[in-house]
């Protein structure tokens, strides 16, 4: 069997370098890191022919702490120890050491830096704090005494650092005028205090009126503001207008007096009419309103119109007139009264009327309703005659007369009758409504047609006929139609 040979029997920093232990094993050996060191490979072990080596542990600067800082000098190799300390204002809980560990890395320290605070400062009695204020270390806060009270002592608390408000010293009493000064002629009425504030109210006694202000209060220096009230004997002076009003009779300015108001003319009064002199030396408003007398929009009449303009008031007169068409029977005025009525007007407008439509020869006139302003008539003219010239409407006008009954009706005439060859008319000569012409064939002609005879119609035309004439050796024949052939005289 081969005996193990002992490398480390050499001088171990010969064998595996500067900080190290060597550890033989069976045909071999290894190095480690003293402590403190940490081989440049990061493995526990190595074998120095590969390069590697020991260097020093640093775990670098310490972290930082939170409103805290290291207190002192340090060093960054394994074991090394910082302390903590926490700022001015500010107190700490949990651990202030940090300490450096084999893996480089400051093993935490537990500290938390907290501000210190004194919360809500104390109340004081019928104190309150002025303006704002900090709870942190050194804060101060200033007192002042409520409204009605005075401070003794000391205004002022300050936060300490075991999170405590110093105590102010400050002590408010509360102010206090004593009795109220009196007035000549006058007196406090009602109950008072006399504290900071209070107010008590002066009165003159009766028959006396006072001026200047009644009231006096309660300083903050305990004294009482003294009133200016002055009680004087009353007298109500003259009494006060009413707008459109008089004072009736002679009257007095004393107390109690009473004056009476009566209204002018043209206008009436609503409310009191009495006004009397009070104690306040004022004279009690009369409620008395004298209104303007006004009757309003005048009555409407039928058929009629108010003419020109007017006013409303007492006295007003408006004069009527009837519309066109219609005249008017009694008073066209109405007088504005003092009841505010319109004294009502007696006019009656009545329609013009024309009466019986005017006579127009030849004709007649439709059945006529009314004969009244507007109304027309109308006319036709009679059976056998028609219209020459002129309306056949006849209006009543303003005047109470027919316009426009100018229409002439003339004679029907059909003129001249149809002239048939080889005929003879037996005629009369009469061309009006209902006149007949025979038509008889000449000498060597023979008749031949429905019949031998035309009549004047309405139309102011001859009848249509249809007459032959026919000689003996030579036929013709003649259709006469109402627009064919034909001579007229007119």
């Amino acid at each position: 069997m081969q005996t193990d040979k002992d490398e480390c029997q050499i001088e171990t920093s010969k064998i595996c370098g500067e900080h190290t232990s060597c550890h033989n094993t069976h045909g071999s050996f290894y190095c480690v890191c003293l402590e403190g060191y940490q081989a440049s490979n990061s493995k526990k072990t190595f074998i120095p022919n590969d390069g590697t080596y020991c260097t020093e542990i640093s775990c670098g600067i310490p972290p930082e702490i939170r409103h805290g800082y290291i207190l002192g000098n340090y060093t960054t190799v394994l074991g090394s120890k910082v302390h903590y300390e926490c700022e001015k204002g500010f107190y700490g809980e949990g651990g202030k050491i940090s300490t450096c560990t084999k893996n480089e890395i400051w093993e935490p320290s537990t500290l938390n830096c907290k501000e210190i605070s004194c919360g809500i400062p104390p109340e004081i009695r019928h104190g309150y704090i002025l303006g704002n204020y900090t709870t942190v270390l050194g804060s101060k806060v200033h007192y002042e005494c409520e409204k009605g009270f005075y401070g003794e002592g000391g205004k002022i608390s300050t936060c300490t650092k075991n999170e405590i408000w110093e105590p102010s010293t400050l002590n408010c009493k509360e102010i206090s005028c004593g009795i109220p000064p009196e007035i000549r002629h006058g007196y406090i009425l009602g109950n008072y205090t006399t504290v900071l504030g209070s107010k008590v109210h002066y009165e003159c006694e009766k028959g006396f009126y006072g001026e200047g202000g009644n009231i006096s209060t309660c300083t903050k220096n305990e004294i009482w503001e003294p009133s200016t009230l002055n009680c004087k004997e009353i007298s109500c002076g003259i009494p006060p207008e009413i707008r459109h009003g008089y004072i009736l009779g002679n009257y007095t300015t004393v107390l109690g007096s009473k004056v009476h108001y009566e209204c002018e003319k043209g206008f009436y009064g609503e409310g009191g009419n009495i006004s009397t002199c009070t104690k306040n030396e004022i004279w009690e408003p009369s409620t008395l309103n004298c209104k303007e007398i006004s009757c309003g929009i005048p009555p409407e009449i039928r058929h009629g119109y108010i003419l020109g303009n007017y006013t409303t008031v007492l006295g007003s007169k408006v004069h009527y007139e009837c519309e066109k068409g219609f005249y008017g029977e009694g008073g066209n005025i109405s007088t504005c009264t003092k009841n505010e009525i319109w004294e009502p007007s007696t006019l009656n407008c009545k329609a013009v009327d024309c009466g019986v439509p005017p006579f127009v020869p030849n004709a007649i006139s439709a059945p006529l309703s009314k004969t009244t302003y507007g109304n027309e008539v109308f006319y036709i003219c009679q059976s056998g005659y028609v219209v020459k010239s002129g309306s056949q409407a006849a209006v009543c006008n303003a005047k109470g007369q027919w316009e426009g009954a100018d229409l002439v009706c003339k004679e029907l005439d059909c003129g001249r009758p149809l002239w048939i060859p080889h005929a003879e008319m037996i005629w009369n000569n009469s061309t009006t409504l209902g006149s007949m012409v025979y038509y008889k064939c000449k000498e060597g002609f023979q008749f031949n047609g429905d019949r031998n005879f035309s009549l004047c119609t309405i139309s102011q035309m001859w009848e249509n006929i249809t007459v032959e004439c026919k000689g003996k050796y030579k036929f013709i024949l003649f259709f006469l139609r109402f627009n064919a052939l034909y001579f007229s005289f007119n």
